[in-house]
């Protein structure tokens, strides 16, 4: 028996990490808002800063290291002698998002435009170029980030390396009570918190740490990879390969992590353990394969328990219900929430500012 381990942005922001993409839209307003603080004039292919009649500002925007990129874009576009404009619609749909649910996936934003420009080759470009550009951004936020943490949580370990309950599988085990042979570690995000804080082969040998969309260095995967949905299905019958540009399945194809967990999941009949791990479209195509694969035996959901003593765990399960084609298959793989357990937090809860846009922000 094998354990895999998909690992999620709830994982980093367990342990403080601000890693989520709002944290890094906030980032990116906060560095625009600090050029055009400097140099009174601020332009990049998504958005523009300036004075509409010159001078300089009497906001005080050399503090702007106290304030976030929120609080700041909304005091720019409230200001009646400056203009905030907007040349990019995915930049503008991830901030009603965020507005609204204080939440963002820019992929699936991303995703969803093109799908309404898809015979408009022009459009197109213009969407695969502005995703382009916030892909060299996220690279340098990212790089930004110290991923080193002084609260790690051993709690985590007990969890990791867990011995076996034949209460949670599909299929009885032989060895009741034993570890798992092999671990891989699936990893979504760009970060190695997981090495980097808690020395993973130090305690087991048989171990794989794979960042199957890239680490912090100069390339990462960031697309789509919803092959299932009807709009993907669409793309197919247009002789448009700008359509394709940036759909993770071929990305895969890249680099050999891809196939080292493909080649894992069909070794032996293995657990899946979710960490922190959303289980949303952008990753469908990937995510169906391990879950509805025939050695996959259980799905064991970390759900995130909140602080007035909710927690998640019914709304993962909605998700992870939109990878299986057979819904019965799911029922019998997922673990029951009596045998499943709360990601350890090392961290209290982090709160974030809303943006509260002016309802005409765009002068």
């Amino acid at each position: 028996m094998n354990r895999l381990f998909i690992m999620g942005n709830g994982f980093d922001l367990a342990h403080g990490l601000p890693t989520s993409y709002q944290s890094f839209i906030d980032w990116y307003l906060l560095e625009s808002t600090k050029e055009f603080a400097t140099s009174g004039n601020y332009e990049d292919p998504l958005m523009s800063i300036y004075f509409r009649y010159g001078g300089n500002s009497p906001l005080g925007l050399d503090k702007v290291d106290y304030g976030t990129g929120f609080y700041w874009l909304k005091t720019l576009t409230q200001h009646n002698r400056i203009t905030v404009g907007f040349n990019s619609t995915i930049l503008e749909n991830t901030l009603e998002k965020i507005e609204k649910y204080n939440w963002v996936d820019i992929e699936e934003e991303y995703f969803q435009l093109l799908s309404l420009q898809k015979t408009n080759p022009e459009e197109v470009i213009n969407l695969n170029s502005e995703l382009v550009f916030l892909k060299s951004k996220l690279i340098e936020y990212i790089n930004s980030i110290d991923i080193k943490v002084s609260n790690s949580n051993s709690d985590l370990l007990d969890i990791l390396f867990e011995r076996i309950n034949e209460e949670e599988l599909l299929l009885p085990h032989e060895k009741e009570g034993d570890v798992a042979i092999n671990y891989h570690f699936l990893n979504f995000n760009y970060t190695n918190t997981l090495q980097e804080n808690y020395a993973i082969h130090s305690y087991v040998e048989r171990a794989e740490i794979n960042f199957i969309h890239g680490n912090n260095q100069d390339n990462i995967v960031f697309g789509y990879g919803d092959e299932k949905d009807e709009k993907f299905k669409a793309f197919e019958e247009i002789k448009n390969n700008d359509l394709f540009k940036h759909v993770k399945s071929f990305d895969y194809l890249k680099s050999s992590n891809y196939s080292k967990v493909t080649k894992f999941i069909d070794a032996d009949y293995f657990q899946g353990y979710i960490l922190g791990h959303s289980c949303g479209l952008s990753d469908r195509t990937l995510l169906s394969q391990i879950f509805e694969h025939e050695k996959c035996v259980s799905i064991k959901l970390f759900y995130h328990q909140k602080e007035d003593g909710s927690n998640n765990f019914t709304d993962l399960t909605y998700d992870l219900s939109r990878h299986f084609s057979d819904k019965v298959l799911m029922r019998k793989k997922v673990v029951t929430f009596d045998l499943c357990a709360p990601l350890p937090q090392c961290i209290e809860a982090v709160s974030y500012t809303h943006l509260t846009l002016p309802t005409t922000p765009y002068v």
